[in-house]
């Protein structure tokens, strides 16, 4: 039998689980057979594997791996389709093989449903630190004050990994209560243990953290630096409001804590490890205001490493004088695309430190690199950026003296152009935007569409109304986006109409379009629209379904129940067949800057790298655009529109596991429970903040150089997916 193969050729979940009753029950029978017929020498049942010198036990052995396997694919079809089988799960955690209990945990916390929820208590109990293990997992995927207890208990049990997994349950579930036992495993022996608890103190964003993250900065091993450092980073992160999706004012204590780190931070600028260097010059980037001395980050400058010079470059900005302008200049000539993307924004953002020295050599000899850049830099995306830059320093007038960018066949230069006018303003800019949001390119509609948004007023608004009825559902979603956060409470009428409208559109497309409508409503309307959103809790898509639910706790202070369904399958593509979970399926992307080979991980993402693999198969990423790169965080791709809010007509059940997202791993893209699909991610750093939250489904074994090169705009030529041996 072949155990997990079998889940690649079941249909619907229901249908499988029924399936395989008969063949567990024959599994049971050989497993229960199989030790008597050996013990007993019954020599005339001997099998080929018996005649070639196989140990005795081997028939029963292989029984019972095959038994272990089909029970597990039963696990994961149940989980992959939001059902407790109908008790068939709950019976699974009472099962001898622990694996398998351990395996059915995880798949309660997976589920989420309060029922599947109320199961995990006991397990915590389990005799096996495996399943005890996966029970703090499952309770930090359940972010669920309820764990609060359990999990502290956890942190003081002797087996490494079960402290780890409640160290991080604890920040994940984010009480207050668990700052000590969180900073004081900072100093744990085991290393694991000691990278949560930094990853968990940036989660708890408690500014009285800030000091013992700085002292394992600098005294811990490179690990815990590098974590420690991407800790302080993600302190510096706003919370977003989860209505307006406008970041919080930070703290006025972290803002303090953040102050006095400041020195620790730009000494960790130049550790010996260089991705503990630019982690924190990251960190520093997001300060609010210059350094008393600037002289690590233009030592920085100066490193041989391009993440830790394109750091440093970021770094440098906020600094807001001439000194770094002209060092902003200098990196243009980078050998890098990511350095010299960092410098030509940082001199966007340093424009007024520019115009403030007048019409003198410095403004001239900015305006002429930018305008150099514009016209050769091997990199449309910096070219792109290059005409924001100018128009920043020359104004509205750039924009009718760039025809090349109008014209262009390249989306990107045309995207520029639409960041230009956004930023620089007036009637052109105005009269620009109107039509560049009827351009053919989705992509420039799109970002037509947020250059009204930073325009802003009453002309851009009806423009945006417009935009609601776009054919395009990415349009549509960022139009309810831009008119949510332009605040203008006129929109709600437009904003409902394309709503309704939007019902008769059932598409995952559709869905997320309807939810940043709704998004856009209670932000404007506020309780008005309480009949709306109640009315989306039955909303035939799950991220729309999930997306009001955290509207109307905020709203109303509760969380309503739903029903937990099936992610949305309006045509899912069959899964490839014959990828078992112990195989690690390679893949290779050939993209416009070179070869990336992907290993991939079934036994912590099956339907994930199942997808992945069948979209191999089907050519769907051949040409696909690598539409998002964020330097020092994830390269994206994947999406059939390259806009970032394109998608198939179906969606993946979330697969968050414990393994950890570090430098090339792969992940899938989402934008709520459930609603993963087509496009991935690949990692350029370490990234503690997205374990748990995204599933991760395998990693970059070679290539990292090329992942490193990656810009906007390129991308995959073909991918191909290269079996393992036997398959």
């Amino acid at each position: 039998m072949e155990g997990a193969r079998i889940v690649a050729r079941c249909g619907p979940a229901e249908n499988c689980v029924h399936g395989l009753e008969g063949e567990l029950t024959m599994l049971r029978y050989l497993l229960a057979a199989a030790p008597l017929a050996v013990v007993l020498g019954l020599g005339a049942c001997k099998t080929d594997s018996d005649r070639t010198g196989s140990e005795p036990g081997a028939p029963a052995a292989a029984a019972a791996d095959a038994f272990r396997e089909t029970v597990l694919s039963v696990i994961e079809r149940l989980e992959a389709a939001r059902d407790l089988g109908g008790g068939k799960l709950e019976r699974f955690l009472a099962d001898p093989d622990p694996a398998v209990r351990a395996r059915a945990t995880l798949a309660l916390g997976r589920i989420g449903q309060r029922r599947a929820l109320l199961q995990i208590g006991p397990r915590f109990q389990d005799a096996a630190p495996a399943v005890q293990a996966a029970a703090l997992l499952a309770a930090g995927l359940a972010r669920d004050d309820r764990f609060y207890t359990e999990a502290a208990r956890g942190v003081g049990h002797g087996d490494a990994p079960v402290r780890q997994r409640a160290i991080e349950a604890l920040g994940r579930i984010g009480s207050p209560r668990s700052l000590v036992l969180i900073v004081s495993a900072l100093e744990d022996p085991d290393i694991g243990v000691a990278c949560a608890a930094a990853d968990a103190a940036s989660r708890l964003r408690d500014a009285r953290a800030v000091e013992p993250l700085m002292a394992a900065l600098r005294n811990g091993p490179p690990r815990l630096r590098l974590h420690a450092a991407s800790a302080l980073e993600r302190f510096q992160v706003p919370t977003v409001d989860p209505i307006s999706e406008r970041p919080r004012v930070l703290e006025p204590e972290i803002v303090a804590a953040m102050k006095v780190a400041e020195p620790a931070l730009a000494a960790a600028g130049a550790d010996a490890d260089p991705r503990v260097a630019a982690a924190a010059l990251r960190a520093l980037a997001r300060r609010g205001g210059a350094l008393a001395d600037a002289g690590a980050l233009k030592q920085a400058l100066q490193h041989e490493e391009p993440e830790v010079v394109e750091a440093a470059v970021e770094a440098i900005v906020p600094q807001q004088d001439e000194e770094a302008v002209q060092a902003l200049v200098e990196q243009l000539d980078h050998g890098h695309p990511h350095v010299r993307w960092a410098a030509i924004r940082g001199l966007a953002s340093l424009h007024e430190v520019v115009k403030a020295a007048g019409e003198g050599a410095m403004r001239a000899k900015v305006e002429d690199r930018v305008r150099q850049v514009l016209a050769a830099d091997r990199e449309v995306q910096i070219q792109a950026d290059a005409l924001v830059a100018l128009a920043m320093l020359r104004g509205a007038d750039v924009l009718e003296e760039q025809p090349g960018a109008v014209d262009s066949g390249d989306y990107r230069l045309r995207c520029g152009l639409c960041a230009a006018a956004g930023r620089v303003g007036g009637a052109r800019a105005l009269a620009r935007l109107g039509r560049l949001v009827t351009d053919e390119d989705t992509r420039v509609r799109v970002a037509a569409v947020a250059g009204l948004a930073d325009l802003g007023g009453e002309a851009a608004a009806q423009r945006l109304f417009r935009a609601l009825e776009d054919r395009s559902a990415s349009v549509r979603a960022r139009a309810a986006e831009a008119l949510r956060d332009l605040g203008d409470a006129a929109a709600t009428g437009p904003l409902l109409k394309a709503y309704r409208e939007s019902l008769e559109e059932p598409s995952v497309a559709g869905g997320e379009a309807r939810l940043r409508i709704l998004q856009a409503l209670a932000h404007l309307g506020g309780r008005r629209y309480t009949a709306e959103l109640d009315q989306a809790l039955s909303d035939p898509s799950n991220l729309v379904r999930h997306g009001v639910v955290d509207l109307l706790e905020v709203m109303n202070g509760f969380r309503p129940e739903i029903q937990v369904k099936p992610p949305d399958d309006h045509g899912t593509p069959p899964l490839a067949a014959g990828v078992h979970r112990r195989e690690r399926p390679h893949v290779i992307l050939y993209t416009s800057k070179g070869e990336i080979h992907l290993e991939l991980y079934p036994d912590i993402a099956p339907v994930h790298v199942r997808n992945f693999l069948s979209l191999v198969q089907n050519g769907f990423y051949h040409g696909k655009t690598l539409h998002r790169v964020v330097p020092g965080h994830v390269v994206q791709g994947g999406d059939p529109e390259g806009t970032g809010y394109g998608s198939l007509e179906f969606t993946l059940p979330d697969e968050p596991a414990g393994e950890p997202f570090q430098e090339g791993s792969v992940g899938t893209a989402q934008l709520g429970r459930d609603s993963g699909g087509c496009q991935f991610f690949i990692t350029l750093a370490a990234r503690p903040h997205l374990d748990g939250k995204y599933t991760l489904f395998g990693r970059v074994r070679q290539g990292m150089g090329v992942v490193h090169n990656l810009m906007p705009g390129d991308h995959i030529v073909k991918a191909s997916w290269i079996p393992a041996a036997g398959e």
